[in-house]
């Protein structure tokens, strides 16, 4: 057993995937330093999520934290890095206290770290990320997306709550990524009591960008035709190296942002005041690229097929047949 873990949980989108790209690749220099992230429960991604699929699976977890407790031991390490964006919801499964026995005895103390964006920053990235998974591959309109407050927990109060109750929990550390992504990696290095240019060009990494302009606009339009996996990828892949992310685009509107963040006001209020009350709370910027979110015309789509069957006939041909056995696509932005 180590005598410090820090479980960093997320959330979503808040540069999750860089801290952890960072944490991994400076495996053997945290290790001269007497922390550990460990390796032998690491993804391809470098997240711990295979921790974390078993709970959410209904599945024996324990497996997955026995060999993470080997690792740990053999290490030698006192402090322990824990990471992955699928923790922040685990509080309130009815299997919780299960998974809490496996996580508060890989160490002590437990810290926990969670780095929280605006909600109308979040709900935008979110979306755009759930467009390009292989998994989701979101369909829906930007207002159908948030009009479920459950499809994404933006309650910040309430993670707050939900993390900070287990007594083993000695600190709970809250922070904005909306403040802090100009310094990101620093400001979590600061946390885990480090130099903030302990990970030297670590800041510049930008991992799992999500996808954006015309990209996104035609990732979000063939979701719609549900396509088979092998179809999806193929399509992925030619979306990312040859078409553009710009420009930015505006998923919602200036009212539905501003709505969005009158329905988290108080609960904000609260996380920030009782957890960062240095930081006070999220900026008020309403920064717009002019450039919105919208369905592809048909002259675009025809365009498209256009240069792609110049690239690659073969994946054009099997989209194009797909396509016109298909549903029609979700056309209500």
């Amino acid at each position: 057993m180590a005598k410090k873990l820090f479980l960093h949980i997320g959330l979503h989108k808040t540069g999750t995937s860089a801290i952890q790209h960072v944490l991994y690749h400076a495996h053997d220099a945290l290790k001269e330093r007497g922390i550990l992230y460990p390796k032998s429960v690491a993804w391809d991604d470098h997240s711990h999520h295979s921790l974390m699929f078993p709970f959410w699976r209904d599945e024996d977890f324990t497996p997955e934290f026995d060999k993470l407790q080997d690792e740990i031991r053999r290490s030698g390490c006192d402090t322990v890095i824990v990471s992955s964006e699928l923790f922040p919801n685990a509080y309130q499964q009815r299997t919780f206290p299960a998974l809490w026995q496996s996580v508060s005895a890989l160490a002590d103390d437990v810290e926990v770290i969670i780095y929280v964006r605006r909600q109308d920053r979040l709900a935008a990235s979110v979306f755009k990320q759930w467009c390009k998974s292989d998994d989701l591959k979101l369909a829906m309109s930007p207002k159908d997306f948030i009009a479920e407050a459950s499809r994404i927990n933006m309650n910040f109060e309430s993670y707050c709550a939900g993390w900070s109750k287990p007594e083993e929990v000695s600190k709970l550390h809250f922070l904005s990524y909306d403040h802090e992504k100009q310094d990101l990696i620093g400001s979590f290095m600061e946390i885990i009591g480090l130099p903030r240019d302990f990970a030297g060009t670590g800041a510049a990494v930008r991992a799992n960008p999500t996808l954006d302009g015309e990209q996104l606009i035609f990732r979000h339009y063939f979701n719609g035709f549900d396509l088979p996996q092998e179809l999806s990828d193929a399509l992925l892949s030619y979306l990312l190296n040859q078409l553009s992310p710009r420009p930015v685009l505006d998923i919602f509107d200036t009212e539905t942002r501003q709505t969005l963040l009158q329905t988290y006001e108080k609960s904000n209020a609260a996380a920030f005041g009782t957890h960062a009350p240095d930081v006070g709370g999220f900026d008020n910027r309403m920064e717009e690229s002019g450039h919105r979110f919208r369905a592809p015309t048909t002259p675009e789509v025809l365009d498209f097929f256009l240069k792609l069957s110049q690239f690659d006939k073969r994946l054009a041909a099997h989209l194009f047949d797909h396509i016109k056995k298909a549903r029609a696509p979700y056309a209500a932005l």
